[in-house]
């Protein structure tokens, strides 16, 4: 059994999975499929009936890739709220937990409108927004966004 502290999750142990070599520094490991075992992870905190720790919080953002700041945003909550959730300090809202597990679901789907829109506003994390026109126009289906010409 590999009690594996990597994750941030202070409770996660492998059974099997996993590689452990002898190197010059010392001992290495590797794990196989790490995407789908930080997956499985989260999906088993989400579907925790608990409300969830500081710890769970932290890396369920983290495995979304979202800042601090983009998931306050989200949850039209201030920063330092999720800090203080993330530090616990504070214990997350009811209707906070629940936004938080839905957007983690979502987000694991690679078909989720909700991933898309977390992997747009993470990208504003990474580059500086430059405000730009957009233009619309009124078509027979609605108003739609003017593509640009080529």
């Amino acid at each position: 059994m590999f009690h594996y502290k990597l994750c941030g999750l202070p409770n996660v142990y492998l059974e099997n999975g996993f590689s452990i070599e002898e190197t010059p520094y010392g001992e290495a490991f590797s794990i196989q499929d790490l995407k789908g075992l930080h997956k499985a992870i989260g999906l088993c905190v989400i579907e925790s009936a608990e409300a969830l720790s500081a710890d769970e919080i932290r890396y369920l953002r983290k495995e979304m890739d979202m800042s601090q700041r983009r998931l306050a945003e989200f949850l039209d909550v201030k920063e330092i709220t999720v800090r203080k959730w993330e530090s616990g300090d504070n214990a997350i809202s009811g209707t906070a937990d629940r936004l938080l597990r839905f957007i983690y679901k979502d987000c694991v789907d690679d078909k989720s409108s909700i991933k898309d829109m977390v992997d747009r506003l993470n990208q504003l994390d990474k580059k500086e927004h430059v405000a730009m026109q957009i233009q619309f126009v009124e078509t027979e289906n609605g108003w739609q966004k003017k593509v640009a010409a080529a």
